[in-house]
């Protein structure tokens, strides 16, 4: 049930663009785009600290430590808590100062100014609704968190649609932002009532459950922040050095390529905590386990998703945009290559930050972090808009390339097992890929991609099962998955 919601969430985010984009013409699309950006960059002001804490909880909870447990806790909140109050207040203050830099249209700047300040307290509220989601996953409620929080997502993406249907302005679209966290956090609460095990003691925290919170907290930190500023650091770019309107052609073209991280990221939040509370004399090989057999359904997933956005990538943004762009395909296409290239590490960086090894992520995400910004600069201010998708291509594959032969030389990994991995199922859509060229029917409709994806889905299931990328082992693991539901 939460997969079906979460996929009609998703699927709403594509039809909010198209609507903003409709009601508010391409310069209010690219300042509700910086907005969302805003909001997707929220490890710039959390420092990790949110992922960390659920993990932590996990690791004492798993080892029935309740004082530490509660030490953690009490951490977070002398950390968190004044840190989302100087993000609230900060960013009000900064807001029409960013609308002046990133908009520079004065007819947009008061709706700007008003929006971005409203993110801001979308931020610190989710700063301070992190120590609820840490209590969730760390005591493995992962699902009933994630369930929750897609259905006020949809509550928010709904109102959205109706709102722009009654050509609401944009302060009103960030009122509606903040009112529909309000909601989620309340919700989230009464949970952790219900269902959780756990009270919290106010107490003064102790400096080693300080110390220990920022430990785990600034490798997170750097991960996460390496990962919103790919596909997001761009937007802002080529607003100051473009304009507002770049910056929506670069989210729709982004939102579109960013559909390969929908399943990795929906199969792998619980991996990291999973991992973190294993233990034993096997925890290490078991770990390993889960790092490779994630990894193979991953990639299972996001080749054949890859392959058909690319195939057919013009039709579809005809279908959802009511015309194609060749800049926005152009930019789509190129940044599938990005987006395939973290989901495919999205595996190792979540088993990898569970067994502790944080040194050998921010192998990747130092490189993200010191050469996205720069390059993006350099290109932009070279080539223009085509200039933001190929700099951030170039960055995600040298970064990549050191990360893999980080994780290689650390876990005695050849560098071949990647390629036998990933050899089949690559295979399997290539040969999908030159099937479906010959096919009589393009997705310029709902029915028409629905058919698509149906005859896609049948021939690479027998591309794979021809090729052994699809195994009796893994209907054997996915029915007993189905039964422990």
């Amino acid at each position: 049930m939460t997969a079906a919601t979460s996929g009609i969430n998703f699927l709403l985010g594509f039809f909010v663009l198209a609507a903003a984009r409709r009601e508010l013409g391409d310069v209010g699309l690219g300042v509700w785009s910086l907005a969302l950006g805003l909001l997707a960059m929220s490890a710039l002001v959390d420092f990790g600290l949110g992922s960390a804490l659920g993990i932590l909880v996990a690791r004492h909870a798993g080892g029935g430590d309740r004082t530490r447990l509660n030490d953690t806790l009490n951490a977070y909140l002398a950390t968190a808590f004044p840190l989302a109050l100087v993000v609230a207040v900060a960013g009000a203050l900064a807001s029409p100062w960013l609308a002046g830099r990133l908009v520079g249209d004065p007819a947009w700047n008061a709706q700007a100014s008003s929006l971005f300040a409203l993110m801001f307290v979308v931020l610190a509220m989710q700063m301070v609704g992190s120590l609820i989601g840490g209590v969730l996953v760390g005591y493995q409620m992962l699902a009933t968190f994630r369930a929750w929080h897609v259905f006020w997502q949809m509550v928010k993406s709904l109102g959205t649609l109706w709102l722009l249907s009654h050509q609401a302005n944009l302060t009103m679209l960030g009122w509606w932002m903040v009112l529909g966290s309000v909601g989620f956090i309340a919700t989230a609460w009464g949970v952790w009532m219900r269902r959780v095990p756990l009270r919290l003691t106010l107490s003064r925290p102790s400096p080693a459950a300080i110390r220990e919170l920022w430990h785990v907290a600034v490798p997170l930190q750097l991960n996460r922040l390496a990962s919103s500023i790919l596909g997001q650091v761009d937007k802002f770019v080529l607003a100051l050095l473009v304009g507002a309107a770049a910056a929506g052609w670069y989210e729709l073209a982004a939102r579109l390529a960013g559909a390969l991280l929908f399943l990795p990221g929906f199969m792998l939040a619980a991996l990291a905590p999973l991992i973190s509370a294993l233990a034993g004399g096997q925890a290490r090989e078991r770990a390993l386990g889960l790092m490779w057999l994630s990894s193979r359904y991953v990639g299972l997933m996001v080749f054949p998703m890859a392959g058909f956005i690319f195939l057919y990538g013009d039709s579809l943004l005809h279908w959802w945009l009511g015309r194609s762009d060749a800049q926005v395909l152009m930019a789509c296409r190129v940044l599938l290559g990005v987006f395939l290239l973290l989901s495919l590490q999205q595996p190792f960086v979540d088993s990898l930050l569970g067994m502790g090894k944080h040194r050998l992520v921010l192998r990747f995400a130092v490189v993200v972090i010191l050469a996205n910004i720069p390059a993006s600069t350099l290109l932009v201010s070279v080539h223009g808009f085509a200039g933001a998708y190929w700099a951030t291509l170039l960055v995600v594959l040298a970064a990549s390339a050191i990360f893999f032969r980080a994780i290689s030389v650390e876990l005695d990994i050849p560098l071949s097992r990647w390629a036998r991995e990933w050899f089949r199922p690559m295979t399997a859509t290539a040969l999908t890929m030159v099937a479906m060229s010959f096919a009589p029917v393009r997705p310029l409709s709902l029915g028409q991609t629905m058919v698509c994806l149906g005859l896609g889905a049948c021939c690479y299931a027998l591309c794979t099962l021809a090729l052994g990328a699809f195994t009796r082992e893994d209907v054997r693991r996915l029915r007993e998955a189905w039964v422990q539901r």
